[in-house]
């Protein structure tokens, strides 16, 4: 069963991007809407808006919530606030059950112990099972009064219809690239001062000077689909070096076989699938700039093999690694002289 419970590490950090988002939430002023759904790619912050506005909704200063002194939020600080309920599914079996769901009506059923309603935040809501969305529907369906659904996902394709049809959308998209470069700056240079040594070598050069060059990274940009918080953890857990070398090596496809999978199992299949998207997209768009229309039809095969995979792989289903890999990767040798893609 999934462990339902206060979060240990409950961020409520405000990222400057999320402006309009705040801005939504405060022209309901104190009719808040009984279910919200945050939307948005992965990394932007949306986890920590969920969490922020679950403490301001139960705070007694409401959505002008400024200071953490009042009961509800030490309560929530120490993580013992009997009005809210996290639903994480990343600490279990990676999956929501129906039995998660029963657990978050019985909660909403009871009487707030500190007279300003309850809160329910679910993360990653696209991972409830159907059994688990069919319940949540029925909770959806009879909203008690007083009591608050946050949800949140970065893949809505995921969620039924008709859940989606009773949230309120609050809608995250990523910030502009020089907005990304200054709060990354800002970032990495905090990092750097709280941990100056990463195995003897500074952040920065352990990342090969990514942060220099974070504008021109346009497979970093691309894989992370700009969204800061996901390019910073590449960065960190050297997932984009790993990235960077891969792609490189997939420029010599005479010389890349299945024996170089193992090193490169620290990526994940998704990040995989959406490099060699990036690559066959770069070569169609080459294709048709330099008006050879007819080659790239092999290519759009290609890249509709790549979506299909990528929806299975979306959809949870259990799939070989290698296997899957192998498949994608021998496609791309039958492409007659796949141009190299221009360095940028």
């Amino acid at each position: 069963m999934t462990i339902i419970a206060m979060n240990k590490n409950f961020s409520t950090t405000s990222f400057p991007w999320h402006t309009d988002q705040w801005r939504q939430i405060e022209s309901y002023k104190d009719k808040l809407p009984h279910a919200l759904l945050l939307t948005g790619t992965t990394g932007l912050g949306k986890s920590a808006f969920a969490n922020k506005l679950a403490q301001r909704t139960l705070c007694p200063d409401g959505l002008n919530h400024q200071s953490r002194s009042c009961s509800s939020c030490r309560l929530i600080e120490s993580g013992t606030n009997p009005d809210l309920l996290i639903v994480d599914s990343s600490s279990a079996s990676k999956q929501i059950l129906i039995e998660d769901i029963h657990e978050v009506r019985s909660f909403l059923q009871m009487t707030s112990h500190l007279g300003k309603g309850k809160v329910v935040v679910i993360h990653d809501a696209d991972k409830m099972n159907s059994s688990a969305a069919n319940a949540l529907l029925k909770v959806l369906e009879e909203p008690p009064v007083g009591k608050y659904l946050i949800l949140s996902s970065s893949a809505t394709s995921m969620i039924l219809p008709t859940i989606l049809s009773r949230c309120v959308k609050i809608k995250f998209t990523p910030p502009s690239l020089p907005s990304i470069e200054q709060w990354f700056k800002q970032e990495l240079s905090q990092l750097n001062t709280k941990n100056p040594n990463k195995d003897g070598k500074d952040l920065k050069d352990a990342n090969s000077g990514a942060l220099d060059k974070l504008l021109q990274d346009d497979l970093l940009l691309s894989i992370n689909n700009s969204s800061p918080l996901s390019i910073l953890n590449m960065l960190q857990n050297g997932k984009a070096d790993l990235l960077h070398r891969l792609n490189d090596d997939l420029d010599d496809l005479t010389n890349f076989n299945s024996t170089k999978f193992p090193a490169y199992k620290d990526l994940d299949l998704i990040e995989i699938m959406d490099l060699l998207l990036w690559r066959t997209e770069k070569q169609i768009l080459s294709k048709f700039n330099q008006k050879q229309l007819d080659e790239t039809k092999p290519l759009f095969a290609l890249r509709s093999l790549l979506l299909a995979r990528r929806s299975m792989l979306m959809r949870k289903l259990n799939i070989n690694r290698e296997l899957l890999l192998e498949e994608c990767l021998l496609a791309i040798p039958h492409l007659s002289q796949i141009p190299q893609i221009p360095r940028t």
